[in-house]
């Protein structure tokens, strides 16, 4: 039987190319919901990474040298409650501004679990939101 891939995500709000990889902390999907993120770089760890697990908090690091583009880190922004590779956001902007780009492409996030939305799907929360109060 073939082993599941081993997927971490990574949200800080710079990460360059050619950092490597144990510059940063490795969070996993079962924690990733916690989190409440709408985008991150994920990154499919070959099964020769080895992962140090934090004793305190819900993520790993790592030893490992090899950079983000190495190991073949992607985007993903959750667009309407499901997540979708947007390779075209980095490198060519750094985390911390997705989210002006993807205002400009017509994307709003909330603190939603949908993550991004549509204008129309936006205002729709807006109006879910204000009668909620």
């Amino acid at each position: 039987m073939e082993k599941k891939s081993r997927i971490r995500y990574i949200t800080c709000g710079v990460a360059n190319q050619d950092e490597p990889i144990s510059n940063f902390r490795l969070i996993a999907g079962c924690t990733f919901g916690y989190i409440n993120a709408c985008s991150a770089l994920r990154v499919e760890l070959p099964p020769d990474l080895k992962l140090i697990r934090s004793k305190w908090d819900r993520y790993s690091t790592t030893d490992d040298p090899r950079t983000l583009h190495q190991l073949g880190a992607v985007p993903v922004v959750k667009i309407a409650g499901r997540w979708k590779r947007m390779q075209e956001l980095w490198p060519a902007y750094q985390p911390h501004e997705w989210y002006e780009v993807l205002r400009k492409r017509g994307l709003y996030a909330t603190l939603s679990k949908r993550g991004y939305l549509s204008r129309a799907q936006y205002q729709t929360y807006l109006k879910e939101k204000e009668q909620e109060t």
